[in-house]
C-alpha cells in the first residue's frame, strides 16, 4: 500500500476533483501549492492505496484499487503547514 491523499468535497464542491487520489505526497504538495487551490475549499484525507488489479465485475477489462482511510480529514493549509 502507498500512503497518499484523496481530495473530498467541502462547501460548493468541484465534482471533477471529488475523490481524486494523488499519486504520492510529493505530487500532492506540488499541486496544492498553486495559487488557485485556496479558493477551491477542498478537504484532504490521508489514505493508503493498494495496487491496480483487474476488476472482477467486468472480467478484467477495467481496474480497481483498494483505498483505506488512515486518518482524519484536514484542510489544504494544514497539510502544507505540516513539513
Amino acid at each position: 500500500m502507498t500512503e497518499t491523499l484523496r481530495m473530498v468535497r467541502r462547501h460548493r464542491p468541484h465534482a471533477d476533483l471529488h475523490g481524486y487520489v494523488f499519486t504520492d505526497l510529493a505530487h500532492a504538495r506540488e499541486w496544492l501549492c498553486q495559487s488557485f487551490v485556496a479558493d477551491m475549499q477542498m478537504m484532504l484525507e490521508p489514505v493508503d492505496v493498494g495496487p491496480l488489479m483487474p476488476c472482477p465485475r467486468c472480467n478484467g477489462q477495467g481496474w480497481r484499487q483498494d483505498i483505506k482511510v488512515t486518518g482524519p480529514k484536514m484542510t489544504v493549509g494544514e497539510f502544507l503547514a505540516d513539513v
